[in-house]
């Protein structure tokens, strides 16, 4: 496939699955949902490979890696962050999470020597860390009580965290197929989550019930195979022949999405401020994606 178009269709995956979080989330606990998301996109997957009678050809050392990695990237990328955004506006949520990313990846790899950033990555970074502000404006200036305040840190934690295993996942992405990547990713990553749910969220035998309601039906569904299999699949298919900060530019793209599929499904009003922030997000990105 084709680089750019897979990361414009990784985009739209990512993008469209804000409206479909917000329809789950609604009914189940946002970090157990996560874990049944993944555990059940790990599934699929694994019986995809079972009916083709394919044989993975990740190493053991390499799976070990992989689950390993699996910690920052899915249980306390995906853990933290979801467990952050309950105690957060929407807008400050998204400005930390996406902001993080970007800079964390940026980041760790001047500090690694993994690639070599140049002007146009910086500017285009700044530049959409800039649009985010401006997109979420109106989040910003909320007081923020002493609870919301951990929450950003630990918000900004999850987010650098999945920064660091995007740099460190990005050689074993150019030497395994992009599906077994993601299978060994999610599956014991989700399991995780799950168990993180069961612990610290209101779990219950009507929980399960929930899932099976067809509006909470649909939303995992669409998070299961748009979110996790279609988008991490993509994602580490472009870690394989990008360098990390070149894809960490769905950051910018991935509001903008999210922005036009809320005015459009959902009939929210998208303000003048906003459709500026997003020209300068397009324009971070374009920035961010030159070769």
């Amino acid at each position: 496939m084709n680089p750019p178009l897979a990361f414009a269709l990784m985009c739209l995956a990512w993008g469209s699955t804000f409206v479909a979080l917000k329809v789950a989330a609604a009914s189940v606990p946002p970090v157990f949902l996560s874990g049944v998301r993944f555990v059940l996109a790990a599934a699929l997957i694994l019986a995809w490979f079972a009916l083709r009678r394919t044989v993975l050809e990740v190493s053991g050392p390499d799976r070990l890696r992989l689950a390993g990695l699996s910690v920052f990237s899915i249980m306390l990328g995906y853990g933290l962050g979801f467990w952050s955004i309950t105690y957060l506006s929407s807008g400050l949520a998204a400005v930390v999470n996406f902001s993080s990313v970007s800079l964390s990846i940026l980041g760790f790899s001047l500090l690694l020597g993994r690639e070599r950033v140049t002007p146009s990555k910086h500017w285009g970074i700044g530049l959409g860390v800039a649009g985010l502000m401006l997109l979420f404006a109106p989040s910003l200036g909320l007081e923020q009580t002493s609870q919301q305040a951990l929450a950003v840190l630990v918000m900004a934690l999850g987010s650098s965290v999945y920064g660091l295993s995007t740099v460190l996942l990005r050689p074993l992405a150019a030497k395994y197929p992009p599906l077994e990547i993601t299978s060994s990713q999610m599956l014991p990553g989700g399991v995780m989550l799950l168990l993180a749910g069961w612990w610290i969220e209101p779990v219950s035998a009507q929980t399960l019930t929930h899932l099976l309601e067809p509006p909470v039906a649909f939303g995992l569904a669409y998070l299961v195979l748009a979110g996790s299999i279609l988008g991490l699949t993509l994602y580490y298919y472009l870690l394989a022949r990008w360098p990390a900060t070149r894809v960490s530019s769905y950051t910018f793209v991935c509001p903008v999405i999210a922005l036009v599929l809320g005015a459009v499904l959902l009939g929210e009003r998208v303000t003048a401020m906003e459709l500026v922030a997003s020209l300068v997000l397009l324009g971070g990105a374009a920035l961010a994606l030159r070769p």
